[in-house]
């Protein structure tokens, strides 16, 4: 979604005298503490390693910390000013069997993912969650956890790394509590207790599920552990409101691709002492400190003020640009603030020496004397919405029901479908925004699917797409089935069971042998699949039993009509199908020269887009003949005004 704003800002001169004499001023720099910063960088936690603490006796998971030792409690935020809203407190202990977890979250809307672990289990992180990076000896294992909103269930879902230095080839598996339960399974366990400005997370993770050979379990074992944390959107959309990636390497700041950079995951120590020193966090001032105070007052819309100060002559002698006006706030009236900036007395930074030797800054005091000082505010940057580009979501914004935004961000619509009034629009796939939308009669987007689509058909009730995997992921080949009115998930059902969401083609029928899926269209009674190895593949479109595979050169476009019938593209002509025995007849259709896509329109005739010559779509009747067009002869120019 693109966005462009207007800006608008103002400024205001103002100026007064200062008078100091140079021996208080040497005596208040001497005494001007340094103020440093520990665990912190700027406003954010830097925490370097944590300890795990021994559990004299395990505690009982159930969302009470009363039973834990807190000593060795580290804090992550990614900004100090926020820290009553989000921000997490981590606690760990262990022993020979299981290593335990603790979070105390702060977040103003607690225990809100609605993430389904039925159907979206790798996509658990984009709301309240917790995402821990495990690097043992043997192992790379990344467990995420959250609790379940809708089912009231805990969750966690474990990604094992094939090889330790490739994350792109792993196994996952989910593991989920009855609703109100802990054991989640494997020996693990989680429970969640929401709190007056947050919740706890409690977790037992057993030592056998980050390591594939346990070693000994003793103190001053250590491993890797990375944790990201995150916050969901209040209103129930899939975009996060806050997130913070911690515990890290020493001397390494950049949290960047965190999620599959071991090595800036920071150390976990495990300790035999019962208590440790308990972390402190102070951050690093960027607070003026001097012996000279400088008193302004200020406009009631200062946010941010500049000054300079010059000597008797008017010689500028230094410059202090960009301070923040509460920094320095003394007092606020209903119309004005008023400030008080310390000076050091220095002058400005010279930098000396040359390019062959490099340079040296130098500072020195100024002269005293008296001093002039300018100073220019300005009431800070603001962002007016003006409008999106390429978006007609209504909101242009992400919403919880998702009728708002538009589709994806990485590709561009290629599959369209109708079901009844609605239209059903698909892009390949998606990284941000959505993948496969539904739109009302009124053209107004009613739904969206984050998957994209790599084929795509629907019929009056269903969507049905395979969807397309992102990035360098390669997926089985799955087909999945949605509501058309809601976009809700409507999995396969047979025999009375409800068949996994994600519905694997391999484990339907052979496609070893069938090369690309080309082409997907439902009709009555099937879903009908085209490879590019020359096979059609019939599924029941109620249970997506196999039916059939039928032998055809080809099938680059499918469709059913109104009636059932099959009709194909295959070798570049169009043919009807016997849904039997896979038997092709030609329909001759002279004016067709390079079809691509094929469809019904409501009158029967058949229409393709042809990529010939004639850059036309074409509807045909069942007999061949050519019965409209749509589109200039031709095509248009790249370049020019389009024809209205």
């Amino acid at each position: 979604m693109h966005q462009s704003y207007s800006y608008h800002w103002s400024k205001q001169l103002l100026s007064t005298n200062i008078k100091w004499t140079y021996v208080i001023t040497l005596i208040c720099m001497l005494v001007v503490p340094t103020l440093g910063q520990v665990n912190m960088i700027g406003r954010q936690s830097q925490n370097e390693g944590i300890w795990v603490l021994p559990a004299k006796t395990a505690p009982v998971i159930d969302g009470d910390l009363s039973d834990w030792n807190m000593s060795g409690r580290i804090l992550c935020f990614a900004d100090q000013q926020l820290q009553d809203q989000y921000s997490t407190q981590v606690t760990a202990m262990w022993d020979e069997q299981y290593l335990y977890y603790a979070i105390k979250w702060n977040d103003p809307s607690p225990l809100g993912n609605m993430v389904d672990p039925r159907f979206n289990p790798d996509t658990g992180w984009k709301s309240d969650c917790v995402q821990l990076r495990f690097m043992t000896a043997d192992q790379i294992t990344w467990i995420d956890g959250w609790y379940h909103l809708d089912s009231k269930s805990s969750v966690i879902r474990i990604t094992v790394w094939d090889d330790m230095t490739n994350w792109r080839q792993n196994k996952a598996r989910s593991l989920v509590a009855p609703p109100g339960k802990v054991d989640l399974g494997e020996g693990a366990q989680q429970a969640f207790t929401q709190t007056e400005s947050g919740y706890i997370q409690e977790m037992r993770i057993p030592w056998k599920m980050i390591h594939r050979k346990i070693p000994a379990i003793k103190s001053d074992m250590t491993f890797r552990l990375g944790m990201e944390f995150l916050w969901g959107d209040p209103a129930g959309s899939d975009k996060l409101t806050h997130r913070y990636a911690d515990n890290i390497q020493a001397g390494i700041t950049k949290r960047e691709f965190y999620w599959n950079n071991y090595r800036v995951w920071g150390n976990a120590t495990l300790t035999d002492q019962p208590t440790v020193a308990q972390r402190q966090y102070s951050p690093k001032s960027d607070r003026l400190t001097g012996p000279v105070p400088i008193e302004l007052t200020l406009p009631l819309d200062a946010k941010i003020v500049s000054l300079a100060i010059d000597d008797v002559t008017g010689k500028r002698v230094r410059n202090m640009g960009g301070l923040k006006v509460a920094d320095y706030t003394t007092q606020t009236t209903d119309k004005a603030i008023k400030v008080s900036i310390p000076w050091d007395t220095m002058a400005d930074t010279q930098w000396q020496g040359n390019h062959s030797k490099g340079y040296h800054p130098t500072s020195n005091p100024v002269a005293p004397g008296q001093y002039t000082v300018k100073a220019l505010t300005h009431s800070g940057i603001d962002a007016t919405y003006e409008m999106s580009f390429y978006n007609p979501g209504t909101p242009v914004w992400d919403v919880a029901d998702t009728s708002g935004a538009w589709g994806a961000d990485h590709t561009t619509p290629h599959l369209l479908a109708t079901s009844g009034k609605r239209m059903i629009v698909a892009w390949e796939l998606a990284e941000g925004g959505w993948g496969i939308i539904g739109i009302g009669e009124n053209g107004r987007k009613i739904w969206s699917e984050k998957r994209g689509a790599k084929v795509l058909a629907a019929d009056e009730q269903y969507v049905y797409a395979v969807p397309e995997a992102f990035g360098n992921l390669p997926l089985p080949p799955s087909i999945i089935r949605l509501d058309s009115a809601t976009g809700d998930y409507r999995p396969f059902t047979r025999d009375g069971k409800t068949l996994p969401f994600e519905l694997r083609l391999e484990n339907l029928f052979d496609t070893s042998s069938l090369g690309i899926l080309k082409t997907m269209t439902v009709g009555k009674k099937y879903i009908a699949l085209g490879y590019e190895a020359n096979a059609i593949v019939l599924l029941d479109k109620t249970h997506a039993g196999f039916v059939r595979q039928l032998n055809l050169p080809t099938p680059t476009a499918l469709t059913f009509s109104k009636d059932g019938e099959l009709y194909a593209i295959s070798s570049n002509q169009l043919c009807t199908i016997n849904q039997d025995s896979g038997k092709a007849t030609p329909i001759p259709t002279p004016d067709l020269q390079s079809p691509v896509g094929l469809t019904c329109d409501a009158n029967g005739n058949l229409l393709t887009a042809d990529t010939g010559t004639d850059s036309q779509v074409k509807a045909f009747t069942l007999q061949g003949k050519l019965a409209y067009t749509c589109g200039q002869q031709g095509g248009r120019p790249i370049r020019g005004k389009y024809d209205r």
